[in-house]
């Protein structure tokens, strides 16, 4: 019976293969209408593999936009960008939406994650466990179930999720961002105990936290004695939620700290001075790892900021010693570095040989222009913005040599 029903299974993929490589050949030749038939086929057949399913979705958008149905292509892309299985599908989704004229962030649920905070909240402090996990999803449900169970084996049936409760019932949302591209967010709060940083996904369209990513306590010893000084954890907070949405959009860290003003409202203001990065220093691990930003020395020499997700406040001489153990290296701010006229000359056309044609010239300008040590900087670090791929690269690698 098990052979009879993988030969049908087999036989019915064969089929959908069919209709899917039909539909490609029709797109091809700009039959949009029988092309979009064909990968309808394939959809809703609902074939268990993944990659058929969702290319069949993929083409059958680009189907509908040839055909000009925006509205039915929008509808496939936002399903690809919700549920696909795969980054790249999701990013496909993402590219078709626009191509369709659509708004990525109205695909964000109508409740912005803090509001599923409080209904959360409003669970655990009632007990409810049935709706407090209808809003969890992934290792963080996964780990609350288990440690659940073994705390009801050990407290004599008492409830974990009722312990929760009891300790956040007084919770500040601290920030809140959204990663329209990802189709994720990230929440901070704080409460008496520490401040606890989520991770949320997008379930059926609506905010599910999926994950807790940093867990900072409270340091009793060290407790914020005025307003400005909690404004001061609060703006350090949302710049370390911009970098991960930055980090999770772009798929690489963000090379300063203006880079991800797109993730903070009201940027100028969060990072107190953005023009020219003061008081902040923002630095990346020499051997990769999440960055690192840190108010300026602050009084009685003692530096504040995150760590790897953490807020800290330490000496000016524990942060020398944490940035040697991190191999971290300060970012120098090159807009102040200056250079002669003839000087700034001969670095552009060295940096555009960067992106000369044949492998000697460029090696060449790089050797010169690593001669040319920080009198280069100020330009390289324009470069590292250059549309030219390689020319980018190359002066980001130069900076680091710096």
């Amino acid at each position: 019976m098990e052979a009879k029903v993988a030969e049908i299974t087999l036989a019915a993929l064969l089929a959908l293969a069919t209709n899917f490589q039909d539909g490609l050949r029709q797109l091809e030749a700009k039959q949009y209408a029988k092309a979009a038939a064909q990968f309808t086929t394939v959809v809703e057949a609902k074939p268990a593999v993944d990659e058929l399913r969702e290319l069949a979705r993929v083409y059958r958008a680009k189907a509908y936009l040839g055909a000009g149905q925006k509205a039915k292509a929008l509808e496939d892309a936002s399903r690809l960008i919700r549920t696909a299985a795969t980054s790249s599908h999701r990013e496909v989704g993402v590219a078709l939406y626009t191509q369709a004229g659509g708004t990525l962030k109205t695909l964000r649920p109508k409740e912005e994650p803090k509001a599923v905070m409080d209904k959360v909240l409003a669970a655990l402090q009632a007990d409810d466990a049935k709706t407090a996990r209808t809003h969890l999803s992934g290792g963080l449900l996964r780990l609350l179930d288990t440690v659940d169970a073994v705390f009801k084996q050990q407290a004599r049936g008492r409830s974990f999720i009722a312990e929760i409760g009891r300790e956040f019932r007084n919770v500040n949302v601290d920030s809140q961002t959204m990663n329209d591209t990802n189709q994720t967010a990230r929440l901070t709060v704080s409460m008496q105990g520490g401040s606890f940083t989520f991770a949320l996904e997008q379930t059926e369209g609506a905010w599910v936290f999926a994950d807790l990513l940093t867990y900072a306590p409270q340091q009793r010893h060290r407790m914020h004695h005025n307003a400005v000084e909690q404004q001061d954890v609060n703006k350090l907070r949302q710049l370390d939620a911009a970098i991960e949405q930055y980090t999770m959009a772009n798929r690489k860290p963000p090379a300063q700290l203006a880079d991800v003003a797109d993730y903070v409202k009201n940027f100028a203001e969060a990072s107190i001075s953005a023009e020219d990065g003061k008081p902040f220093v923002f630095a990346i691990p020499k051997q990769g790892g999440k960055p690192w930003v840190f108010t300026a020395t602050a009084v009685g020499g003692q530096r504040r900021g995150v760590i790897n997700g953490s807020v800290r406040t330490v000496s000016e001489a524990e942060f020398k010693a944490l940035a040697k153990t991190h191999g971290i290296r300060m970012r120098k701010d090159w807009k102040q570095v200056e250079v002669s006229d003839v000087d700034e000359t001969a670095v552009r056309a060295l940096i555009k040989q960067l992106g000369a044609g044949t492998s000697r010239e460029r090696k060449a300008a790089y050797a010169e222009l690593k001669a040319m040590g920080e009198q280069a900087g100020k330009l390289l670090d324009k470069a590292t913005h250059d549309p030219d791929p390689e020319i980018s690269h190359q002066a980001q690698n130069l900076l680091d040599t710096l």
